[in-house]
């Protein structure tokens, strides 16, 4: 069984990341040298874990104030790896890892309404999302007042 064109680019962008192994150790088309596996084998050496990757470019939203269970897509997630949501406190409940390649990341939506970064770490490597989660408000329309739309912070005297 071969490995996969998958697998053997992520083990030479692995290898290009190890300060001390030289890039002349691998070949201009990315195949790895008797030199490359002989240092990769060497047991003194320890190879950094690749960064965690997120398969989808569309934003997760959750309501604010909300709690909600997110299934994250991606490759090399790990039992150790950790999610955060940049620029709130306190926003991830728990990480459950299902497999290599899908993560469960239960979010409680306590800030402001907007897009978040999500910060994926394994190891050293961290990986970082923009605007991949948004926090948005529920918002109704009230045909009683003419399709007005309706906030949830107002009261009930200022509807009318």
């Amino acid at each position: 069984m071969g490995w996969s064109k998958k697998d053997l680019d992520m083990l030479v962008d692995v290898i290009r990341k190890i300060p001390s192994f030289s890039n002349t150790e691998l070949s201009r088309d990315n195949k790895i040298t008797k030199e490359a596996l002989k240092y990769l084998l060497d047991e003194n050496k320890t190879l950094p874990f690749p960064g965690a990757v997120l398969n989808t470019s569309n934003p997760f939203r959750i309501i604010q104030g909300a709690t909600k269970i997110i299934s994250l897509p991606g490759d090399y997630f790990t039992q150790d790896t950790t999610i955060k949501v940049s620029g709130i406190d306190n926003t991830v409940l728990s990480v459950t890892y299902i497999n290599s390649q899908r993560i469960d990341v239960e979010i409680e939506a306590l800030g402001n309404a907007g897009f978040y970064d999500i910060e994926i770490k394994n190891g050293e490597q961290t990986s970082i999302y923009s605007n991949m989660l948004e926090v948005y408000i529920r918002v109704w329309t009230d045909f009683r007042l003419g399709g007005r739309l309706i906030y949830p912070w107002e009261s009930s005297r200022e509807r009318s």
